[in-house]
């Protein structure tokens, strides 16, 4: 692959999101297929409302979907190293407590464990 045609592609504050940032990924699970890809779509729109588009990938499914009867989705946040790390845990709190309590079936039946490296 082309490395400079795909750094071409991206805008320049995702570029320096990528070179110079941590992440996390988060992982929606769910013995019901259905209910990982929606709670893991909810679950990313949050994220997107509060940190923006440039921060966050997926939902997507991961090389092995499926671990014994759960399916797994991936979702990853990236954040600029300056950033404080602790109001970005609160915020993680508050969002999921939120999608907890009015995220539907979907979201009370699945489970959300945050990767802390990733790579």
């Amino acid at each position: 692959m082309d490395s400079g045609r795909v750094s071409r592609t991206i805008s320049p504050a995702v570029r320096q999101l990528t070179v110079t940032s941590f992440a996390r990924r988060f992982l929606p699970d769910s013995p019901d297929p259905r209910l990982a890809d929606d709670a893991a779509l909810k679950y990313a729109s949050a994220l997107r409302a509060v940190f923006g588009e440039q921060r966050i990938t997926g939902p997507q499914e991961p090389p092995v979907g499926r671990v014994q009867s759960l399916y797994i989705r991936k979702i990853m946040l990236r954040m600029e190293p300056s950033i404080s790390m602790s109001k970005v845990h609160r915020i993680l709190d508050e969002i999921y407590a939120r999608l907890r309590m009015g995220g539907g079936e979907s979201f009370r039946r699945a489970t959300v464990y945050p990767d802390v490296d990733p790579m």
